[in-house]
């Protein structure tokens, strides 16, 4: 019987072990066996949303066409997970835009997931390491106990001894491009200076953005608050400058602006370069670097101390020798966005004495190219021709959907069959062909979800290029992308239409998606009501309560993650106290979140904030300020599930003791129940 159960479960394509199978029937005949029970409950409903025999094979509500599905071994990031839910009738599902449909307050606005930009952070932590040092404090200081205790031991005088404080090593000034291609970057440029902020290796971190301004002015460069309008305040770029060498300098850019292909940048860089370690981030791949304005070639640097300036380096060339090759101007070196180049800079900027290969930007010498900027005379019969295939292809999605911003670019390419790289949306972007919608016609201020499009022509001619029955495949995809991430991933604003609205005449918006019931709710939007519900508070943003209470998630808690986790961290607790225990975060999302047989061991959001407040309170993962880490964590969480709280600091400091003088998991949650109103 024990070997045809084995053989029953691996023919229905759940394999078990024979110790997996003991473990699984001992704990079967332990559960409650009530039809009344949570998990006959959610047996029940999983019958109901999943008893269908096929998938839905429209792309859009209406079509009647029946393309192929997609291949699942070809594009297993495109494709959902196992149990993701897909709609039996295309008429259930809606259509998201990324415009606003109609232009009046009736548009119902939903925060849908985007993309990680950047993966692997445990690879770039370890590439930060050798940055993260700590030197004595030239003006705090704190108290030595073994000197302490051996002067008074030898002079039998009671006395203090007191060292210098040992602080991080390095100040880090991050500078982002303001061009216009820039926008496809700004995910990965925030998620870069979220791996910054966790890497524990600077004591302090500016965040700017270049200004490119009238070149015969004499401040054509600028610094500015990242992603604000015109009219905002500005800096001189000497502010950047650290007279005591110990701000490191990162430019992060793709070389389209102007600027690079003069030497208005590169005079600014050498400027910093003099001062302290200054680097530029190239976003673009390899392969496109020679149409920008920065072209680098590899040479070896060596250091005389560690973090000295770039004019302090002794630049070789890795084959010739000095007195056949030397380098003229100031070093700065040009790094990819990858782990291995931030390692190699890590390593340059550390160690001594010894020669590091990097790649050395090279200024061109006599007439500057032009650089792979938008045209608006750029003619997609030359972009057909000369682009790569997948570029090709993702601009015929892309004018299937358009008007769209670059959230949805970069979501609906990840959803396209076939081996993905950045450098193809970046060739698209900057072919030409897409040009920015007018600022009358732009529906939101924050220029991060400016809206793109193409022309007439363009359209007609990619739509050509790709099988309609592709194109309508594309958002089920899409779909199906959004139902995995959500939760998972930050957010971006997309509108749903609904059949009563109609869109506006001059550039009528496309779906870029379909979407069925169950993300909707999981969106916070109420399906069941033509009134739009209040929008959600994210898990990426913690919410105050003074806000209005959104709906909450009716197929499941609200998730976190370490990222979240330590962003109340940083905006809640006072000095930016250095995390000690790592794994303390871990387990307390894991345990949050644990599940047995796919039910929530911890359904409610109450019992999971008060997991997170006993999690983080008896054992500590910062240096210092467990108490209010553990009590934020707690609140932003019920904030973040859609719960109005109303509480006192009286209260958090009376249930803070509780939970270090031992209060049990129910305790906990019934007193955060009453801060819910």
């Amino acid at each position: 019987m024990f070997r045809e159960l084995q053989q029953i479960l691996s023919a229905a394509g759940v394999p078990f072990g024979e110790e997996e199978l003991l473990d699984t029937l001992w704990l079967l005949s332990r559960l409650p066996q009530s039809p009344n029970t949570l998990l006959a409950a959610q047996w029940a409903k999983a019958q109901q949303t999943t008893g269908r025999s096929t998938e839905h094979a429209l792309g859009a509500p209406g079509d009647h066409i029946s393309p192929a599905p997609p291949s699942r071994g070809s594009n297993p990031a495109a494709d959902p997970p196992p149990g993701a839910e897909t709609s039996t009738d295309p008429a259930d599902l809606a259509p998201l835009t990324g415009a606003r449909p109609t232009g009046n307050s009736t548009d119902r606005e939903l925060r849908v997931p985007g993309l990680n930009a950047l993966g692997g952070a445990l690879a770039f932590g370890r590439a930060l390491h050798p940055l993260k040092r700590r030197i004595p404090s030239t003006w705090a200081t704190e108290l030595d106990e073994e000197a302490t205790a051996a002067a008074q031991a030898d002079t039998q005088v009671p006395q203090v001894v007191l060292r210098p404080r040992p602080e991080r090593w390095l100040r880090l000034a991050l500078i982002i491009d303001s061009a216009d291609s820039m926008l496809l970057w700004e995910r990965h440029f925030g998620e870069l200076r979220a791996l910054f902020e966790g890497s524990g290796a600077f004591r302090q971190i500016e965040v700017h953005q270049v200004r490119h301004g009238n070149p015969q002015s004499s401040r054509s460069i600028s610094l500015t608050r990242p992603w604000v309008d015109n009219e905002a305040p500005t800096l001189s770029p000497k502010c950047v400058t650290d007279p005591s060498g110990r701000t490191m300098v990162i430019v992060v850019t793709d070389g389209t602006a102007p600027a690079w292909q003069d030497d208005r940048m590169q005079t600014v860089l050498q400027d910093w370069a003099t001062a302290g370690p200054t680097a530029l981030i190239h976003v673009l791949p390899r392969s496109l670097w020679t149409g920008t304005g920065i072209t680098a070639d590899t040479w070896h640097i060596t250091t005389p101390r560690a973090g000295a300036p770039n004019t302090d380096w002794q630049v070789t060339h890795p084959i010739l020798p000095p007195t056949v090759s030397q380098f003229a101007t100031v070093p700065i070196p040009v790094l990819e966005l990858t782990p291995p180049c931030l390692a190699s800079w890590a390593d340059a900027v550390t160690t001594v004495g010894r020669p590091v290969p990097l790649r050395i930007w090279e200024p061109r010498v006599g007439t500057p190219t032009t650089p792979p900027v938008a045209d608006s005379t750029a003619s997609p019969f030359a972009f057909t021709r000369t682009a790569s295939p997948q570029s090709v292809r993702l601009a015929a999605y892309l004018a299937a959907m358009a008007p769209l911003t670059v959230p949805v670019m970069q979501l609906v390419h990840s959803c396209l069959p076939g081996r993905r790289h950045a450098a193809a949306l970046a060739e698209v972007f900057l072919s030409g062909l897409l040009a920015p919608l007018p600022h009358a016609a732009q529906p939101s201020a924050d220029i991060r979800h400016r809206f793109f499009d193409f022309t007439a022509e363009a359209k007609d001619l990619l739509l050509d290029t790709v099988p309609t029955t592709e194109l309508l495949s594309c958002s089920r995809r899409v779909g199906e992308r959004m139902e995995y991430l959500v939760g998972r991933s930050p957010d971006f604003p997309a509108w749903l239409t609904t059949s009563s609205q109609q869109p506006t005449p001059a550039s009528p918006p496309q779906p870029f998606a379909h979407i069925g019931q169950s993300l909707l709710s999981r969106l916070g939007r109420d399906t069941g009501s033509s009134n739009p519900s209040p929008e959600p508070a994210l898990a990426s943003e913690p919410a105050v309560a003074s806000e209005p209470a959104a709906k909450p998630r009716t197929t499941g808690p609200l998730a976190i993650d370490l990222a979240w986790l330590l962003m109340v961290a940083e905006r809640n607790t006072p000095g930016d106290p250095k995390v000690t225990d790592w794994g303390s975060l871990t387990a307390a999302v894991s345990r949050m979140q644990a599940e047995i047989f796919d039910v929530p061991v911890y359904p409610t959001p109450a019992e999971r904030a008060a997991v997170l407040l006993q999690q983080l309170l008896h054992v500590p993962a910062l240096e210092r300020s467990n108490a209010v880490f553990a009590t934020s964590a707690a609140y932003s969480y019920l904030v973040a599930s859609g719960l109005k709280v109303t509480t006192s600091p009286e209260q958090v400091r009376d249930l803070a003791r509780q939970v270090k003088a031992g209060a049990g998991l129910s305790t906990i949650t019934e007193s955060l129940k009453s801060w819910i109103r």
